[in-house]
Formats: C-alpha cells, structure tokens, sequence
C-alpha cells in the first residue's frame, strides 16, 4: 500500500499525452491533499498553545475583547465576493491553453481585483470611523477602561485585513496551477510560527493591540513571502512576472465570483439558521444536544473533501484538455470510495455517540441515537454533494448550483421550523437530510450524467476550452 502512494507521489518523468497528464494530476492532487492535512494539524497546534500564551498574558476579560473583535472582523471574510473561487477556474483554464501570456493575464487581473476591492474596504471602514458616529468599543458596549485598547486592536486587525485581500490570492493561484501543497506548506509554516509571535508580544506588549498584531501578522507575513516567491523570484512551470491586465477577464472573475459568493451565504445561512430555529421553538438546551452532535458527525462531511478537494483544479484542467473521460472516472472512483468510507464511519457516532457525548461534556449532554442517526445522514448526503459540487465548480456549472442552493435553503428552513415544533429536535436533522435529497441530491443523479455525456461529445468534436462556460444553461 505504501509502495503504491509513494509510486502516485512519484514526479512523472513526461507529463506528456492524456495517460502522462492523469498520472500528473494525481500526483499533484495527493500532494495538495497531504500537505492540506498538514496545514489543519499544524492549525490545531498553533490554536492549542495560542489560547494559554494569550489568557496568560491578558487575562479573561481582554481575552473575551479580543474573540469579540474576531467575531467582528469574520463578518468580512466575504469582501472577496468569490473572486478566490473564480480564479482556481481561470487559472487552471489558463494553464491547459499552454499560453503564458494568457495566464500572465489571467493572474494580474485577478491580483489587480482584489487590491482594489482592499482598497474599498479600507475606505469603507476609515469612513465609517471617522463619520460613521460610533466606534468599535461602542458597538460591543465595553467598560470605559478597555475603550481606547479596543478600538487601536480593531483598527490593527481591519487594516491587515485589507492587505490580506490581494496576497491570499496567491493561495487560490496556486490550487489553479495544482500547486496547492506550496501554499499549505507556507500555511503551516505561518500556523507554527504563530505561537512564538504571541508569546513574544505577550511578553513585550501584553495588550490586545499586540495579540492582534501577532496573530493575523504572522500570517500576512508568511503570504507575503509566497507572493514573493511564487511571483518574483522562481516558479517551477512559468514565470509569471510582469503581469498582464485586461479589462474582460477582471469582468468574468467578478462575474463568476459573485456567483460563488452566493453559494457560499445560502451554504452558511442553511447550516446557521440550525442553532436559531431550534433555539426560538425548542429553547437553549436544546440547542446544546443539537450542536453537540452536529459537531460529532461534522468530520463525516469534512473527510472527503480534505481527501479530494485537491481535484477541483485536475477537475479544471482534464476538462480544458478534452480529458473528459479521466474527469468522470475520477469523479465516480471518488465518489464510491467515499461511501464505502464514510457510510461504515457514520455508525460509530450512531452507535456509540451518546455515550461519548455524554463523557466529553461531563455528563452535562447526551443526544439521542435518533438525532445522531438524523445528523449521520445529513453529514454523508452533504459529503457526497460537495464531492459532485466540486466537480461542477470545476466545469463552470455554477447558475444551476446557485438555483440548487437557493432552493435548499428556502425550503429547509420551512421544513425544520414546521418539524422542530411537531417533532422534536431529531427531526430538524433529519429537515435537513430531507431537504438536501430532494433539491441537491436528486437533481444532481438527472443532470451530472447529461452533463458529461455533452461535455463528451463537444470534446470529441474538439469544442475549444471554455465553450462549456455556459453549460449548465442546458438545464
């Protein structure tokens, strides 16, 4: 088994001809993928040792400050509008072409995007500060005591923001040229490294201000030296540097990310509107029994796509080749392997999991076998989605996603609040499982295989790459 993995990791000697071009993606894929594990745990670790460094040295109540301001800036994750999203596409697209110039373009237009939407976010916020009739230690109510500490904090946090915007796009850049592994390895060398910069700031700036400036710092440092790299200095496959720029393409990344900016709210109202709708009809405890065991049955739906997400560029780039039928084998294999992995693993929460619950909250919590059996099922079904999502993210099938997920949220949110006062908290899992079978999982059986078999045909009449740009407009 080892042989095999280290043979698939194996650089090809001539990634030449549709047999040379899989071999390379899988390599390039299971790298990303490993790397990303890496990433996660070195992630964990720099969580685990920053929480104790930061309490040690500010205390609970400026630590609370701080998760506040957090939460705050998180809000803003979205500034992007998807455009991180779009470029993985682009880029992949680009690269199959085998023009660097094409790519040289692709690539600047999206870094010349993203500064500005930087640029307007830190208009924004500086307008609202200073004419906005409010600050940040007002809107958290905070105690006069912590008002100028928390306000330089926010103001510390909010600008790196800014300038995380334009070099996180190196990341995405990276995924599109199934580079990925080198972003994951600058992200876990920013995650290590984290800890050392909040205990040093503890030590010589033992204020919020300096927890900011240690946290999200180091790992806008460590983006700017990936950028540097990856752009400047040497790149394995192209140089990508001067850029190019050009007006249409900075279009269609706008275009296509507000699309994967809907996606992404629906999929984040659907799963948040879970805590609020049980909360309002069955009452804060309930709430506890709810996140519990959604939390048990999350890693169900995370596994495969740690294990696979790394295709949506190999995905991208078979496509932009005319390797369609290496994208739909590939996209079959990992959807049968994930269900014979994760369908045996969902009966070990199912089985097993009020008694754990039960040991892991001290007692305090056991959810029933029938809300984890509910959750199980909803946790595998979203599983297998994200698997064929992504595949249709790499095809440009994005309208018909969006309608997908509109309709989702809609209609699983009116479904758990008529069965949550009927039926108890088992049944909003089970809403929700519902729900996702009727308007994802069942359209996607009609309309992944009319897809594939159009993308066949258009490949084998040697349609140009991007032609399939409008392909879900077929539906």
């Amino acid at each position: 088994m080892s042989a095999s993995i280290g043979t698939a990791l194996r650089p090809v000697r001539s990634p030449q001809g549709a047999e040379g071009r899989a071999k390379e993606r899988i390599r390039r894929a299971g790298l990303t993928a490993i790397t990303a594990a890496v990433a996660r745990a070195a992630s964990f670790i720099a969580s685990a040792l920053t929480v104790p460094l930061a309490l040690s040295g500010i205390g609970t109540e400026r630590f609370g400050l701080w998760l506040a301001l957090q939460a705050l800036v998180n809000t803003f994750l979205f500034a992007d509008l998807g455009v991180g999203a779009a470029m993985k596409n682009a880029v992949a697209s680009a690269r199959a072409t085998g023009d660097p110039t094409r790519l040289r373009i692709v690539t600047g237009s999206g870094y010349v995007v993203m500064s500005g939407m930087a640029l307007c976010c830190g208009v924004v916020l500086l307008f609202v500060a200073l004419f906005g009739g409010t600050d940040v230690a007002s809107f958290l109510a905070l105690p006069p005591a912590l008002r100028g500490e928390a306000n330089l904090a926010a103001a510390i946090l909010f600008a790196l923001f800014c300038l995380s915007l334009p070099l996180s796009l190196t990341a995405q850049i990276q995924t599109g040229l199934q580079s990925g592994y080198v972003a994951q390895l600058w992200q876990s060398a920013a995650a290590l490294c984290t800890p050392i910069a909040v205990g040093l700031a503890m030590w010589q700036n033992p204020r919020v201000s300096g927890l900011a400036v240690a946290v999200a710092g180091t790992p806008l440092l460590f983006m700017g030296l990936n950028t540097y790299t990856f752009l400047v200095r040497r790149h394995d496959e192209i140089r990508l540097f001067p850029l190019g720029f050009e007006k249409a393409c900075a279009g269609n990344l706008l275009q296509n990310g507000l699309q994967f900016l809907i996606l992404s709210i629906t999929a984040a109202v659907a799963v948040t509107s879970d805590n609020i709708v049980v909360s309002r009809i069955l009452g804060p405890t309930a709430v506890t029994k709810y996140a519990i065991a959604y939390q048990m049955c999350a890693v169900l739906q995370a596994l495969p796509g740690i294990a696979f997400g790394a295709l949506w560029p190999a995905y991208t780039d078979a496509i932009a080749r005319g390797d369609v039928g290496w994208a739909a084998t590939t996209l079959r294999r990992v959807v049968k392997l994930s269900l014979w992995v994760i369908v045996p693993l969902a009966l070990v929460p199912v089985i097993w999991g009020p008694a754990v619950a039960r040991w892991w909250t001290l007692g305090h919590v056991e959810p029933t076998h029938l809300l984890l059996a509910g959750m199980a099922l909803w946790a595998v079904l979203m599983a297998i989605g994200g698997l064929v999502a992504t595949f249709l993210y790499s095809a440009g099938v994005l309208r018909f996603q969006v309608l997908q997920a509109v309709a989702f949220a809609v209609a699983a949110l009116v479904m758990k609040i008529l069965a949550a006062g009927r039926y108890g908290v088992e049944a909003v899992a089970f809403a929700n499982a519902f729900a996702y079978t009727l308007f994802v999982i069942i359209p996607y059986a009609a309309f992944v295989p009319r897809l594939l078999r159009r993308m066949a045909s258009e490949a084998d009449a040697r349609v140009p790459a991007g032609a399939l740009a409008g392909a879900d407009a077929a539906f």
